[in-house]
């Protein structure tokens, strides 16, 4: 839960600088593409964070590990492609690499976050190794 409530925090108020005050990113004006980038924001995306964690869990060597982000940032950046593509989402003075290293730092967040919790509840006894 905590791990989840890093990531949605951050990816709204990253939605939210680069999105709505920035305006780097143009969401589309008509209902049904402003619900999809929405859900996609709220729901999708935050679930696909928290696969990562789960496959990178499972992972045993660094490399793998490293594996891991590069594809699961190259699907957010596809993911977000996507919308571009279905013109949900508008670039304005910005270009899928910025993304790319947007998503990047995302997923190193996801899996700081994870990280710094296990610890946590490893310190306070409620996790065992």
């Amino acid at each position: 839960m905590f791990t989840w409530l890093v990531i949605e925090y951050s990816l709204t108020s990253y939605v939210s600088v680069i999105a709505d005050n920035a305006q780097r990113l143009v969401v589309a004006k008509n209902t049904p593409q402003f619900i999809i980038f929405r859900l996609t924001e709220i729901v999708v995306l935050p679930l696909l964070l928290l696969f990562f964690l789960e496959a990178i869990n499972s992972a045993r060597t660094n490399f793998k590990k490293l594996l891991l982000a590069a594809f699961w940032t190259g699907l957010l950046t596809g993911v977000e492609a996507l919308l571009v593509f279905t013109q949900v989402l508008t670039y304005q003075h910005w270009n899928i690499g910025r993304s790319m290293l947007a998503w990047a730092f995302f997923v190193g967040l996801a899996y700081t976050a994870q990280l710094i919790y296990s610890r946590i509840l490893l310190k306070e006894g409620l996790l065992q190794c």
